[in-house]
């Protein structure tokens, strides 16, 4: 079993882009998403996609993402976690990806590829793009 956590807070206007990318992901494997979040929006978000059985909304207490994933890695079924947030789009296949390392024993630990979309053009949109380029480094 793979367990997808998806930590949020107050991101609805993103949160069901985030969700729709882990769905079309193409996962031959048994998984469930987790959901975590304090607030009400993130819940309503998550009763939108209630004809999905794998989908989990768990709700935590305020206390900040830490305190989010303490919660989730006691919930999560599965053996591998993958972390991602509210507003992350993961990218097609790359969940397929991140899985395939871990047939072989020795794997403990494997990471993406943060892209940022913000446009360059501007002094943020430039520095989102060369912080998310130095973590891929």
């Amino acid at each position: 079993m793979i367990s997808i956590i998806v930590t949020t807070y107050k991101e609805s206007e993103t949160l069901p882009a985030t969700i729709r990318s882990i769905l079309h992901q193409n996962i031959k494997q048994e998984h469930e998403i987790l959901i975590i979040g304090p607030d009400k929006e993130t819940e309503e978000v998550v009763k939108e996609f209630s004809k999905y059985p794998q989908i989990k909304y768990l709700k935590d207490k305020g206390l900040g993402k830490p305190a989010a994933l303490n919660l989730a890695f006691k919930k999560a079924k599965g053996k591998i976690l993958i972390l991602t947030d509210g507003d992350v789009f993961i990218g097609k296949d790359a969940l397929k990806r991140l899985i395939k390392p871990f047939q072989k024993d020795k794997i403990g630990a494997v990471s993406g590829n943060p892209v940022s979309l913000s446009p360059k053009d501007h002094m943020l949109g430039y520095w989102s793009h060369f912080l998310t380029n130095a973590a891929h480094q």
